[in-house]
C-alpha cells in the first residue's frame, strides 16, 4: 500500500497522543519534591520535573 499524507498525519497524531498520555501518567505518579543542585544553584522541585529535565539533557 502506498503511504499517503493523511495516513502519515494520522500516525503522527496517534504517536503524539500516546506520548502525551505517558507523560501525564509519569507526572501524576511523581508528585513528591526532591532537592536538586545544578551548577551551584540548589532548590526543591517536583520529581516529575526533575525527570523531564534529566531526560532532555
Amino acid at each position: 500500500m502506498p503511504r499517503t499524507r493523511a495516513g502519515s498525519t494520522l500516525s503522527g497524531i496517534c504517536a503524539a497522543a500516546l506520548l502525551s498520555v505517558a507523560l501525564i501518567v509519569v507526572i501524576g505518579q511523581n508528585t513528591r519534591s526532591v532537592q536538586a543542585n545544578v551548577r551551584g544553584i540548589g532548590g526543591s522541585l517536583p520529581l516529575a520535573l526533575a525527570l523531564l529535565i534529566a531526560a532532555a539533557s
